[in-house]
């Protein structure tokens, strides 16, 4: 379960207020792991989707 902090800020994001990049950071690894989710539902064969997906997990802080 978040802290106060991170409700507050999931909050914020949920309204679509202001928020700050390192106020957002705790949610980088669970969007890391969406990223490599949607890559081993990727086809195969969709190669320019694949290639996009890695160069987003390879980018996305840790």
């Amino acid at each position: 379960m978040p802290g106060s902090d991170e409700k507050e800020v999931l909050d914020r994001i949920r309204r679509g207020l202001v928020h700050t990049e390192s106020e957002a950071a705790f949610q980088a690894p669970l969007r890391r792991t969406d990223l490599i989710f949607e890559y081993n539902h990727t086809p195969p064969g969709d190669t320019d989707t694949r290639r996009a997906l890695l160069g987003s997990v390879g980018s996305a802080p840790s």
